[in-house]
């Protein structure tokens, strides 16, 4: 039997079904969504246990498969979020009316024929995203005209370049087809980044490109590709503070110099073209704390949720800022401590993984698509305890996420809700000691 599940089997395994979820969008079937999911986590852990063993898959099939599950991704409806159509409406306000998506928000154009499309929270929101980012999806708009599937389609196709891109130079690097598997069809590439249509995928590829520059001794490389992920989302500036801080010891001043000062230099001028209006990001999110935070934990215990908690002790709501505030300045710390935890390693991999991991873990405001920052970079580690601990911990926000759709009630609504705050807690502890070991001997955990 053993036998029987051979590496193709484990491919299939992984692909399948998580593009027969896409395509069919099983509403209230929790049980079908659960195993797809699972089965695609069990065939991407086969594919590395198997090459591990010296039973690789070919890396054409592993090609084949990738192309044809993101394929898939790129021409269903976007799912469970409507992001995809902010981008458009900024893209359009930019290049269409010729005015600063960072200073004007999407409904203040009432007859544009994309608004209607914008979810309803977002229709009165200025642009989260940097310049790099606004900058593309402007020349996209710009191409798709007045067709509402070719502005999806075109935009979609730039995710999915962004991951083949990614996918290519981890085979290139690795030679590992099970590592090239793992990029392009872990479940959150394709169900949460581009069949739901999210730009996180770009962040990820500028990081991964940041870090092989720094691997090759290309500082000057690394500092503007580092900038160029930042430039599209802020929070990709964890990238360039691990390069630097690694650089202090595995490099030398003048070479963390000359990457800082490039990457810190075109981030400022990327952002000068915008003014202070493109910081807006932290703005926005201030306040909020997502379900797969562990942050919900304390929020249950103390009963300031009032939905799900237990205890009720009498707690004023607005505790709830204070402990939103109170993760942001724990999550902000741990990436800064891993990182110097890190800075020993031979190469920046390392570090820059600890240090979005624990934003990713910690912060109060993450949602599944923003596992797509690392996810690239954990091609580079994936038999590494942190890289299988950020690879499962994505697929189960991922799958929280998914359930979250499915129109759960009663005892099951608050079976998965406690079950997605145990979890979050279980891979945080599960990182914080992968990466302390790691620590001890870095050399064990680089590419």
């Amino acid at each position: 039997m053993r036998q029987r599940f051979g590496p193709t089997s484990a491919l299939l395994l992984a692909g399948s079904p998580t593009v027969l979820l896409i395509l069919f969008d099983p509403q209230s079937a929790p049980v079908v969504v659960t195993l797809a999911i699972a089965l695609s986590m069990v065939g991407l852990l086969a594919l590395r246990e198997l090459e591990h063993r010296g039973r690789p898959v070919r890396m054409r099939s592993v090609w084949l498969v990738g192309i044809a599950a993101i394929a898939a991704a790129v021409v269903v409806e976007p799912r469970n979020s409507g992001d995809l159509w902010s981008y458009v409406m900024y893209g359009r306000i930019l290049e269409a009316h010729h005015a600063s998506p960072w200073v004007t928000a999407p409904a203040t154009f009432g007859h544009d024929p994309f608004l209607h499309l914008v979810s309803r929270g977002w229709r009165h929101t200025t642009s989260i995203y940097g310049p790099a980012f606004v900058g593309v999806a402007a020349v996209v708009t710009k191409a798709a005209g007045s067709s509402v599937v070719a502005a999806r389609v075109l935009m979609k196709s730039l995710f999915a370049l962004a991951t083949l891109a990614a996918g290519l130079l981890i085979a290139r690097r690795t030679r590992s087809a099970a590592a090239t598997a793992i990029v392009l069809l872990h479940p959150v590439v394709i169900v949460s980044g581009i069949a739901g249509g999210h730009n996180d995928i770009l962040v990820g590829l500028a990081i991964l490109g940041a870090v092989l520059f720094a691997m090759d001794d290309r500082p000057v490389a690394a500092g503007l590709v580092a900038a160029v992920g930042a430039a599209v989302k802020l929070t990709g500036g964890i990238a360039m503070v691990a390069i630097a801080v690694w650089a202090l010891t595995q490099r030398s001043r003048s070479w963390s110099a000359r990457f800082s000062a490039t990457a810190v230099g075109a981030l400022f001028l990327m952002y000068a073209l915008v003014g202070t209006a493109g910081l807006s990001a932290f703005r926005q999110n201030h306040n909020l704390l997502s379900r797969a935070s562990p942050w919900q934990l304390p929020r249950v215990l103390s009963g300031l949720d009032q939905t799900h908690a237990v205890i009720h002790l009498g707690l004023p709501q607005s505790l709830n800022s204070t402990l939103v505030s109170i993760g942001t300045i724990v999550a902000g710390a741990l990436v800064l401590v891993l990182v110097l935890l890190a800075r020993r390693a031979p190469s920046p991999v390392f570090g820059t993984l600890a240090g979005i991991g624990a934003f990713l873990l910690f912060a109060s405001y993450v949602l599944p698509w923003y596992s797509l920052w690392m996810i690239p970079l954990v091609g580079l580690v994936p038999r590494t305890p942190i890289g299988r601990v950020l690879i499962l911990q994505a697929a189960t926000v991922v799958l929280v996420y998914e359930l979250k759709f499915q129109g759960l009630a009663g005892i099951m609504s608050g079976v998965v809700w406690w079950s997605a705050i145990l979890l979050s807690v279980f891979w945080c502890v599960l990182f914080i000691r992968a990466v302390c070991r790691a620590a001890a001997n870095p050399v064990l955990v680089d590419a």
